[in-house]
């Protein structure tokens, strides 16, 4: 079995026909080079080295590559053959944090929610729920993120959020969240029965994502009318930072960013956006929620 602590190649046995450094090689350029085929060349290594596809996701984890994963350099190196092909090989067998961490910042430096989505790399704010949702049979949270500009010079994506079972999941455990990936940052999303008892949306910067001045819209779309009263108007809430103020990460023993500038250029700074929902989450009959207690949220974000 291959050990964590060790260089993969190494771990490898050798034989007379392959070089020990020959897995390590080809993860390595199967990552960066556009031109090779990723199923006809891991198939070779895999069955000449013999290992077990427990050993080969244990490899494919370590941070042996420039000091990061062999999959961090196919998501950042834009290879989806290569992430596919990596994916499945490390499916069914628990992530590593190390590799985890790796992960979420490929994803982050190339804006790509949709494999952080697939690996699932989002991580709870708050309590978790995932022991919560496995036993009330909900199935997982969809977030989508749509990226695109204007014609000024301001970046603007939007976010929509599918919150499976959000009421049941705030009566029982006061928090639902949720992160994704959109403007070469993580974002987080929360809904909160904050300390005054109040519920709340907030939303703010995981870390290691950069500082952002953003401009918040939240919509939370009428799903339930009648026969005679038609679903109420889109519920739309806006959040502004003042002009001199920058969004920033929580500061952590491991943000760089933070640290580097704290002190040589204090900054007026806040850590999340802020907005008050008030009680109808808890209305059994609220026509912002679905039958089944479904939240449809809407977040517009416009960075200046």
């Amino acid at each position: 079995m291959l050990r964590r602590d060790r260089n993969c190649a190494n771990d490898l046995p050798r034989t007379a026909d392959l070089p020990h450094t020959t897995v390590l090689s080809t993860v390595r350029d199967l990552a960066a080079t556009p031109d090779i085929t990723a199923a006809s060349t891991m198939a070779p290594i895999v069955n000449a080295y013999a290992l077990s596809p427990a050993e080969l996701s244990d490899c494919l984890q370590l941070l042996n590559v420039e000091g990061h994963t062999p999959i961090y350099w196919a998501i950042v190196n834009c290879r989806q053959e290569a992430i596919s092909a990596y994916i499945a090989l490390i499916s069914g067998f628990p992530i590593s944090s190390a590799c985890s961490s790796d992960l979420r910042l490929a994803c982050m430096v190339t804006s790509n929610n949709a494999v952080f989505t697939q690996l699932k790399l989002g991580r709870t704010i708050g309590r978790d729920y995932e022991p919560l949702r496995r036993s009330l049979g909900c199935p997982p949270d969809e977030i989508k993120v749509y990226e695109g500009g204007g014609l000024d010079s301001k970046h603007r994506f939007s976010a929509l959020f599918r919150l499976r079972m959000c009421q049941k999941r705030l009566r029982i455990q006061q928090n639902v969240s949720a992160e994704f990936v959109a403007g070469g940052r993580i974002w987080w999303l929360r809904i909160h029965l904050g300390i005054q008892g109040k519920w709340g949306v907030w939303c703010g910067l995981s870390e290691h994502s950069l500082p952002a001045r953003p401009e918040a819209i939240f919509f939370v779309k009428g799903q339930r009318g009648g026969w005679v009263i038609a679903p109420p108007q889109t519920l739309q809430i806006e959040h502004r930072l003042p002009r001199e103020y920058t969004l920033l990460p929580r500061p952590t023993t491991t943000n760089s960013w933070f640290q580097r500038h704290s002190i040589i250029e204090p900054v007026k700074s806040c850590f999340h956006l802020y907005h008050d929902l008030g009680d109808w989450l808890m209305d059994d009959n609220s026509a912002y929620l679905c039958r089944d207690g479904t939240l449809h949220l809407a977040l517009k974000m416009t960075l200046i």
